[in-house]
């Protein structure tokens, strides 16, 4: 590389090094406005019903999705309740916790699961699920909160993984111990010899 190209790359790297512009927390504070920004979708203009919901997706309500998630899971299995069925039941659950989280339904929808699935059948039967999830909720946003679960189920499953690998090292340290203060005695070889 020759000096005049070394001098461009210094140069170029001074200007976007200068160009950069820190972020201010008042920009910060404006943006998280949005956060609670709530927007109308009329369903029925002759009834004048309407979904109220959050076009834009607050993390922390994402975190409150994502522990919902987990606990449900401990209920499931606790419990032994045959739910999720299947994958496609259990991201429809995911997008039902959306809804929660994220339309005025949030005050209206149940904690326990129980009620919640019920609920979430009716929303579905009915065609409000899908129209929520298909057109009112931004997909970028959905997308976003789906990518956090498959992130957080992948996370489960590694630690479910270290966790048997633990176990079972500490049930190998285990037996070796024991095999150690209780050594298996060596039967003598017989004296007697088969006779022919």
């Amino acid at each position: 590389m020759s000096n005049i190209d070394v001098k461009n790359i210094e140069d170029r790297k001074d200007k976007l090094e200068n160009s950069y512009v820190p972020i201010k927390i008042s920009k910060i504070l404006d943006e998280a406005k949005e956060l609670d920004r709530v927007e109308t979708y009329v369903i029925n203009g002759v009834t004048n019903e309407v979904i109220k919901y959050n076009p834009v997706f607050d993390e922390l309500k994402i975190n409150e999705i994502l522990k919902e998630i987990q606990e449900k899971i401990e209920y499931i299995e606790k419990n032994n309740i045959n739910f999720p069925k299947d994958d496609d039941e259990f991201y429809k659950y995911v997008c039902f916790l959306m809804i929660k989280k994220f339309t005025h339904f949030s005050s209206e929808i149940a904690d326990d699961l129980e009620t919640q699935l019920a609920q979430m059948n009716a929303l579905f039967r009915l065609g409000y699920f899908e129209l929520i999830i298909g057109e009112i909720f931004n997909q970028d946003e959905i997308a976003r909160v789906i990518n956090k679960v498959e992130n957080l189920l992948v996370l489960a499953d590694r630690l479910e993984s270290l966790k048997l690998d633990a176990q079972l090292e500490a049930q190998a340290v285990l037996q070796k111990m024991i095999g150690e203060q209780n050594p298996t005695k060596t039967k003598p070889e017989s004296t007697n010899k088969m006779k022919k």
